[in-house]
């Protein structure tokens, strides 16, 4: 199972290049720098920040339909990257690979956010609701 609480993902959320160790305990995360500083964040924070991270980076995203059921989602800098939608939002992109792989109940790639907000919706569980309502 991959983790999200690696080096590579907080060094993303802090905007770092310089972590050299992360430690994951019960309820907390240590942080140490390469200049010898350290700090704690909350595993919560950690995942809403995660989160935000994603949603944030969805902003400059250009998405384009491509049939019933299937859009494309970029970035003027990135290759494309095909996201479907049914009950759930789905991307080939490996973000969501690897939330797939770590069990994320619902997986939500910046891709999928990008999607979610051309299509209206400003969360997963209002856009998982309309279907819902679809269904019934």
């Amino acid at each position: 199972m991959i983790n999200i609480y690696s080096i590579t993902a907080a060094s993303t959320l802090l905007n770092r290049k310089d972590i050299l160790v992360l430690e994951v305990w019960a309820h907390i995360i240590f942080i140490k720098f390469k200049n010898g500083q350290g700090r704690f964040m909350a595993k919560k924070d950690f995942w809403i920040e995660f989160h935000r991270s994603r949603k944030e980076r969805a902003k400059d995203l250009v998405v384009n339909h491509y049939g019933e059921d299937l859009y494309q989602v970029s970035s003027s800098k990135l290759e494309p990257y095909f996201v479907s939608v049914g009950d759930d939002i789905q991307c080939e992109c490996m973000d969501f690979a690897n939330q797939v792989k770590s069990k994320f109940k619902h997986p939500m790639c910046k891709h999928g956010w990008a999607l979610l907000n051309w299509l209206g919706f400003n969360s997963l569980s209002a856009y998982i609701q309309s279907n819902q309502g679809k269904a019934a």
